[in-house]
């Protein structure tokens, strides 16, 4: 149901939006879509009317069919894509696809879930429907036949080499190699110089809540009291997004890592079961422990949702709350969204930490990620019911308003009570396709970078061409900490040159350096020999440790294996009997899964774990810790 105030967006609205977002992006941005998108429409309908009037084989028939079922396929997944990101296929799709999707709030997409399966259904209907029919325009002909034939399979191959997102996958899946050697410009971060009395520092994410809607033109007085704690702050407004940022774990990787986002690069389903993330970055709340901060992140939602909170643990982050370990905590636990917390109870429990991290007089970072801003028409908490926006009709406006309020609230509040404090006030990432983006999408968008210290930062507002890479590193340096620069960011108050101001194509270089950050996960190499413990559940290889049950896959011709976890959305059992024949498989599991796949026997014992080497064609059952050797004959 569409709410309140709000047209119906429709799919011809979406690629009404999406084109123009296309025609002004840059080459990367992919700016020749429009031209694939119209040459693979005009494919589309040449085939079917060539098809239609003329007398075809039922084989050709099933080759369009099952050609057109793929294209829809292709548009479905643009469309979802779109409605999810903003932009389309991309690394965010890859990223939640290969890390899962748990904990996130489906309940809100419930809607375009159901209208999307409508949408799949009639349309594989009426295409079943237009190929089958014995129906031909003009009564059909037999006359050239041959010819109208391979014609039909030439334009239907040209629909589906011409669709757009088969595009996008390839290039997100494929990016170009570039020129520029990241060794010229990746710096490994370090402190070189620490301050004698270093402030703490509180960082605010304000979720999707973009520079953009402080624009005046279009948003008159949507975000007053940001508008005026601005006056008050030092203000960085080009504030690009770019690589793979567009979304929460990416921005804050980015911020925080000065790196983007890229996936582990399809090693199984590893990376939802890897006991790290980004083990080979170094990010700044690595750099604040080493230096006796005490680390805290207060966020609404699910802090397993994408990783974040494996993130965070994974570098410095002492305490890490999300909706689990908040809820409790709540005057009326049922006070919660489809995703968690509303932002004033957030807010009012973040508060409270900080008085006790104020009192503790021991350097401190806390780290806030709102909520209620989140696409597509957000959440008002009880807080800001009274707060409207135009007409109010627009559920979107409003609570980009009410976040406005609470984060300003919540800042001068915390500043009174410390003001040896740097705030940071940032968007995590542009808005997602929601509610208000008719509006957004054809301006000129911005992420939101702000530092405030009444006393310290000095006010004023500043142009330089930055991206969501210089926050972290911006942010140290102002807090005292100098660094040669954080991966690809560098300090906005230095003069050393960004990113943009430095690279002719900075979307396209990232992408050409994708294979380099994706080493950051660091994926074991082969193992020669494991060390299995059954009293912690571990098995241990090539310096890591990784959970069990798991399934160890090895193909000769690759570095590193394929790590198989079994959790609700794999089974092993099932994963063990698709592997390849040509790999070397190894099954750590209780004992009663692996005997009865492995060996079809019915006795194994469920309180137990059992190996299977498929080389070998041996059951070990492991009853103490084992050292288990690749290369020795059992």
């Amino acid at each position: 149901m569409t709410p309140v105030g709000h047209k119906a967006v429709t799919v011809p609205s979406i690629l009404k939006t999406k084109i123009v977002r296309l025609l002004n992006a840059n080459f990367l941005s992919l700016n020749w879509m429009p031209m694939l998108l119209y040459s693979s429409i005009f494919f589309f309908l040449a085939s079917i009317i060539l098809l239609k009037t003329s007398k075809n084989s039922t084989g050709l028939r099933i080759f369009v069919f099952l050609a057109g079922l793929l294209a829809i396929g292709l548009t479905a997944l643009e469309i979802v894509s779109y409605r999810l990101t903003g932009i389309g296929f991309n690394q965010a799709v890859v990223y939640h696809l290969e890390y899962g999707l748990d904990g996130a709030g489906f309940k809100e997409f419930v809607g375009l879930i159901v209208k999307g399966s409508i949408a799949l259904v009639t349309s594989v209907g009426i295409w079943a429907w237009l190929i089958w029919t014995k129906k031909t325009l003009f009564g059909g002909s037999n006359k050239y036949n041959f010819v109208r034939s391979v014609s039909v399979i030439l334009l239907t191959l040209l629909t589906i080499a011409t669709h757009p997102t088969l595009h996008s996958i390839i290039h997100v899946l494929n990016p170009e190699e570039t020129d520029s050697p990241i060794v010229d410009f990746y710096q490994t971060p370090s402190i070189t110089q620490s301050p004698l009395n270093p402030p703490n520092i509180v960082w605010i994410y304000g979720e999707s809540l973009e520079r953009t809607y402080m624009n005046e033109d279009v948003f008159p007085g949507l975000m007053p009291n940001l508008k005026k704690l601005e006056q008050e702050s030092l203000s960085f407004t080009d504030i690009a997004q770019v690589g793979s940022v567009g979304f929460t774990i990416g921005g804050i990787v980015a911020s925080q890592c000065g790196v983007p986002l890229i996936t582990s690069g399809g090693h199984g389903n590893s990376m939802g079961s890897m006991p790290t993330f980004l083990p080979g970055a170094v990010c700044i709340g690595d750099l604040l422990r080493r230096n006796a901060y005490q680390l805290a992140f207060f966020g609404g939602a699910d802090p397993n949702f994408a990783g974040k909170g494996k993130f965070l643990k994974t570098h410095g982050f002492q305490e890490v709350y999300g909706k689990e370990q908040l809820i409790p905590q709540l005057k009326d636990r049922s006070y919660v969204s489809d995703w968690g917390l509303y932002d004033d109870s957030l807010f009012e429990l973040a508060a409270a930490r900080h008085k006790e991290l104020v009192q503790s007089k021991k350097p401190y970072g806390l780290f806030v990620l709102t909520l209620d801003t989140h696409h597509p028409y957000g959440h008002i908490p009880k807080a800001c019911e009274a707060i409207k926006w135009g007409d109010g009709k627009n559920p979107m406006y409003n609570a980009v308003a009410c976040s406005d309020k609470l984060i300003a609230d919540f800042v001068k509040e915390a500043s009174e009570r410390d003001p040896n404090t740097l705030f940071v006030i940032a968007s995590d990432h542009l808005a997602m396709w929601n509610y208000a983006y008719d509006q957004l999408a054809p301006l000129e968008r911005r992420n939101l970078l702000m530092f405030y210290q009444p006393g310290k930062v000095k006010p004023s507002t500043n142009s330089r061409q930055g991206t969501t890479y210089e926050s972290g590193v911006t942010a140290l340096d102002l807090m005292g900490f100098q660094t040669n620069g954080i991966g690809i960011g560098r300090s906005l108050v230095r003069k050393d040159s960004t990113m943009r101001e430095t690279l002719k194509d900075p979307e396209k270089t990232l992408a050409g350096w994708s294979s380099e950050f994706r080493k950051l996960w660091r994926v074991p190499n082969n193992p020669t020999d494991l060390l299995i413990d059954p009293r912690r559940k571990l098995v241990s290889f090539s310096g890591f440790q990784f959970p069990m049950p798991i399934i160890i896959d090895i193909a000769p011709q690759e570095k590193s294996p394929k790590l198989l976890f079994g959790d609700v959305h794999l089974s092993l059992s099932d994963a063990f009997l698709n592997l390849s024949q040509e790999t070397r498989s190894i099954w750590l599991d209780s004992c009663d899964k692996v005997r009865s796949v492995a060996k079809h026997e019915n006795n194994g014992d469920p309180n137990k774990y059992c190996l299977w080497d498929d080389k070998v064609r041996e059951i070990f059952q492991i009853d103490q810790t084992m050292d288990y050797a690749l290369s020795k004959t059992y």
